[in-house]
């Protein structure tokens, strides 16, 4: 009777030690080393930087300084745009941007790394500056197909905001 008792309380505290492990297996946080969602848009090996790159250093003995590099122009992204779009629609996303507080160098730089129709999509669906900074240091595309739908939705908000005021 004792032999049989005593298994019942080690199988006991064997199940519920196996339990803990496993509960404490589950709550763990997932690393935030990279998003699942975030796909690379080049090869895991970055090709090795060009001497001649824009913000070249120039060493020296005693110091090492960066050279300047030139901003973006505003004319910059508004050409791009009309490019692509109608001006109408040019007037319409950098209107949005600007109630977005996003700097038309990152819209430029987004621009050239994505395409101008993208980078519309972006601010479109209302991609935070954080986000964008981040894609473009990280070399990361963002998921479009939910870009996508993020942006439909805006324009669906604005048709139905536009309907009210009448």
């Amino acid at each position: 009777m004792r032999c049989t008792s005593m298994a019942m309380v080690l199988g006991a505290m064997a199940a519920v030690a196996i339990l803990w492990l496993m509960l404490g297996l589950l709550a763990r946080p997932a690393s935030n080393d990279r998003r699942a969602r975030d796909v690379p848009s080049s090869p895991v090996h970055l090709p090795r930087q060009r001497a001649t790159s824009p913000r070249s250093v120039v060493t020296r003995a005693s110091r090492a300084t960066l050279a300047p590099v030139a901003a973006p122009v505003a004319g910059d992204l508004v050409a791009l745009l009309r490019d692509e779009v109608s001006a109408s629609e040019a007037e319409r996303v950098l209107a949005l941007a600007a109630s977005h507080r996003l700097p038309d160098e990152l819209l430029t730089r987004w621009a050239d790394r994505f395409g101008v129709q993208r980078m519309i999509l972006a601010v479109d669906s209302g991609v935070a500056e954080r986000a964008m900074r981040r894609h473009l240091a990280d070399r990361t595309q963002p998921d479009w197909a939910a870009l996508k739908v993020f942006a439909d939705l805006a324009r669906v908000k604005e048709r139905i905001a536009a309907a009210d005021s009448r």
